[in-house]
């Protein structure tokens, strides 16, 4: 958001860039999580009181009686991409076919969304979710996109100067 895109860690220089601001603001930081079992681990056990977490974790701990709640920022959510994909290998593509068109469905989302917590990725309009199922997943500001693309590029880089920037 303060660089006015992920455009800029499409290049080295730019992550720099970012790795940089991020540097101006560590020390307002207490603690930087590296994976996300670490940090349910922590919430769970009472050692940390709050942070930046994982929305459908952050619910389904609701649900089964940490103390946390989910807020959604007011310049709109973060939302990440996950890519499926089956093995060159595999003798089974009409399947993986149809499961992930099935998966693609308004039924599907909907059941997601409902038992996984995560936000459908079909427009609302297509789905038969309440405004509360709905509020509980989503908003509706538009999101920001995490730059997968160029994390996935480069994520030695980014691993390396962020590593760096923590110790130094």
């Amino acid at each position: 958001m303060y660089f006015g895109g992920n455009d800029i860690l499409n290049s080295e220089q730019g992550i720099d860039q970012v790795i940089a601001k991020i540097a101006e603001i560590k020390p307002n930081v207490k603690l930087w999580w590296q994976d996300e079992g670490t940090m349910q681990t922590a919430l769970q056990n009472e050692e940390v009181v709050g942070g930046t977490f994982i929305h459908d974790t952050t619910v389904y701990l609701q649900h089964n009686g940490t103390a946390v709640r989910s807020i959604f920022q007011r310049e709109g959510g973060l939302q990440g991409i996950n890519y499926w994909f089956q093995p060159s290998s595999s003798k089974r593509a009409a399947e993986a076919a149809v499961f992930l068109e099935w998966s693609c469905s308004p039924e599907a989302q909907q059941i997601i969304t409902r038992k996984l917590m995560s936000a459908p990725v079909l427009p609302r309009s297509k789905l038969n979710l309440s405004d509360a199922e709905f509020a509980l997943v989503s908003s509706e500001r538009k999101p920001f996109l995490i730059a997968t693309e160029a994390r996935m590029r480069f994520a030695d880089c980014m691993e390396q100067q962020f590593t760096r920037m923590l110790r130094g």
